[in-house]
Formats: C-alpha cells, structure tokens, sequence
C-alpha cells in the first residue's frame, strides 16, 4: 500500500488518507499451509513507513480447507491517521501441533511444512477391568443394586465402558452399573471398555419371593390385628436398670448409671424403606444381605457414661448357607456400613456400644480365623479390615 499525499498537514484534505482506509479495509491476507497434523500458530509482522506497527506470534484459528492443508485469513486496518508510505505483511511463518515451524516467508504468502511429525500418543492406555461382584442375588421387584467398575490401571486415559444384559427380560443395568431385577432367571452383566474393548462380567440370579396363599374367608368379620409399632420412646429412670422394647425389633437394656442427664429419653425407631433405600443399596454393594430392617437409635436429655447393651431381631430365613448374621452401623460420613459382629440367639443378635446410631443385622462372610494373630492386641480390627468392610 502506498499513499502519497503532500504530509499530513498538506492542502488536499487528506484525501489520500480516505483512500488509504478504503483500500486497508477491503484487503486481506490469506495464508496457506500445508502439513500432516493441524497448523495453529503464526509469527507476522505488519510494517509501516516508520517500522513495524505489529509482529509477534500467536495461536491463532487455521480452517483445514482440503486434507493436510490448513489456511488463514487476516486483514489488518490502517488508522485514516497512518502516514504516507508503504505498507506490508512480511517476516511470515507458521507451526503445526507436532511443534515444527515453517520457513519465514519472503516473497509467497502459500507455506509448506516440509515432514512434519505425527503427534506423539501421550495417552495411557487401558490394560484391563473388573467389577466388585461376581454373582449377585436379586429379588425381582426388589431393591436395584449397584456394580462399581475398576478400570486398569487407574489413570488410564479413556475411562469410558458400556454396559449390557445378556437377558434384559430378567435384569436390566444402566448407564452407570446399576442392575435391576424384572423376573426370575439368570442374566449375565458384562461391561466393556472403549479402549481396548477389554470385558468383565457378573451373573445376576433373580428369584421371585413366595406368596403365601390367600387365608379362608371367616364366618364373622374378624378386626385387622393392629400393625406393629415402628417407633418407641422410653426416659431412662434415674439409678435404676431400664428396658426399653420395640416389639419384634429392638431391646435395649440400660444398667443403672450407664446413661445420666436431667431428663434422657431413648428412641428406636424403624426407618421407612425410602430412608432406608439408600444405604442398603450401599450395603448390597459391599456383598451384604439384609436380614431385618435398618433401626434407628437416639438418645436426648442426656449422655452416655457407659456401655449400652440392645438386642437386634432377623429372619433367619434369609441367611443363607455359609453366611453369619451379623450387626453393622451405618457411617454417615463415608456412606458405608461398618461390622460390629455380636453374639447370635435365636433370630437375634446382641451387641455392646457406648453411642447410638443406625443399625441392621446383615448375612455376610464369616471372619476369617486368622490362627497367627490369635493373641495380637489389634486381632479384632485385623479380622475386621480383613472383611473388606470398614471405610
């Protein structure tokens, strides 16, 4: 671009510099380059009469236009104030992703990248995947339950899987593992990864629960036995044992002194199944099968000086073979369920604790014996991490 019109100051009226901003206005650059992985830097300069007005190097947005060739288009304004004279695009190059530069352009705007390299693969792969259940047993109609997956290794890249049923008429599982039970039968879970294309599956067996057969009619109309009570509260009596019983659920047995306060008053209460819902999904997770429901415990106007002792009912019908029912508290902070063990009756489980909070009797594997700690002071936590069930 050239403007010449007798200075800044000069009687024409700066018509020349109208032109000028004309001419900037409709003029271009186009800068073509050609390389095997995408172009998305470039170092230009912009020079005027009195040097350069811009130049460095930057990322900027190359279109590919056709295979392996990228171009950009830029167009710089000269200010109606510019000076006269002579202004040009020079010292012009680009760089690919793969970190190689081109040669300064002198005399074509078109650039060639000569062999460029491929981008290195920085990715890490996927090696391998496993779930946390390799059979499971689900009631149809029941409570879904959930099958957490382990990519291998851990920091691999591309984490993403899919998951299928081979029966989805017996158990379906979304997006994210969680299986559902529809009808009695056998379907096998499989997950598998996007990279590497790497399986892993669990078996899921769906029963149907019995229904017991309708009674006969009676002669008379007969009154509906009052359903059982599913919460109860009790103060604790100053210096002297108390008792405090929810029917077919819960006893506890407070000694004289072990809870003091103005005014203590315990309450066990049953949680409703959409409370409850949660944390036995929690508890399905970890290989755990519940045998009675979850129950809740408070103490208020007071506190604990001592040991607690309450007995926890379970159908033992539920527990099945090879299994031990078994008393676990729930940890609000970690969302998991924590063995607490205790000594098995007759449908019931007694334990000893000195706080209340929510508790269950589940079936779960037996504890292993673990002969060479017999005498450790840590025996009773070792055989418990063993489990695999303290967070």
């Amino acid at each position: 671009i050239t403007a010449d019109g007798g200075g800044s100051n000069g009687s024409r009226v700066k018509l020349w510099k109208v032109e000028l901003q004309k001419f900037a206005n409709e003029t271009g650059l186009n800068i073509t380059a050609n390389s095997n992985s995408p172009v998305d830097w470039i170092n230009l300069n912009f020079d005027g009469p009195y040097g350069n007005i811009y130049g460095g190097g930057g990322g900027v947005s190359f279109e590919e236009i056709a295979p392996g060739v990228w171009e950009y288009s830029r167009t710089n304004v000269v200010s109606k104030y510019a000076p006269s004279g002579v202004y040009r695009y020079s010292n012009i190059s680009v760089r690919n992703k793969g970190m190689l530069t081109s040669d300064v352009w002198l005399d074509d705007v078109g650039i060639e990248i000569s062999n460029p390299p491929s981008l290195p693969d920085t990715s890490i792969r996927v090696t391998g995947v496993t779930l946390n259940l390799d059979t499971l047993i689900l009631t149809a109609g029941g409570v879904p339950a959930a099958i957490t997956v382990t990519i291998i290794p851990s920091d691999a890249t591309n984490r993403a899987v899919t998951w299928t049923s081979s029966a989805p008429a017996v158990a379906t599982v979304d997006a994210t593992g969680l299986v559902i039970a529809v009808s009695a039968g056998t379907a096998t879970i499989t997950v598998t990864t996007e990279d590497g294309g790497h399986t892993a599956t669990s078996v899921i067996t769906v029963v149907v629960p019995v229904t017991a057969p309708a009674p006969a009619p009676a002669l008379a109309p007969v009154a509906p036995a009052p359903a059982p009570a599913a919460v109860v509260e009790q103060r604790v009596a100053a210096g002297r044992p108390t008792v405090v019983k929810l029917e077919g659920v819960v006893e506890i047995t407070v000694t004289a002194g072990a809870v003091t306060g103005d005014a203590p008053k315990i309450t066990a209460q049953v949680l409703p199944e959409a409370a409850a819902s949660p944390m036995l999904v929690r508890a399905v997770e970890a290989g755990l099968v519940a045998v009675g429901g979850v129950v809740q415990l408070t103490l208020t106007g007071g506190e604990f000086a001592g040991s607690v002792q309450f007995t926890l009912n379970f159908d033992a019908a539920k527990v099945a073979a090879g299994r031990v029912p078994s008393v676990f508290v729930y940890n609000e902070r970690t969302g998991r369920w924590i063995y607490l063990g205790g000594q098995v009756g007759n449908g019931t489980v007694t334990v000893t604790v000195d706080r209340f909070s929510k508790f269950a009797v589940f079936a779960s594997r037996p504890l292993p014996a673990l002969a060479d700690i017999a005498t450790h002071w840590g025996r009773d936590s070792i055989r418990t991490r063993a489990l695999c069930l303290i967070c």
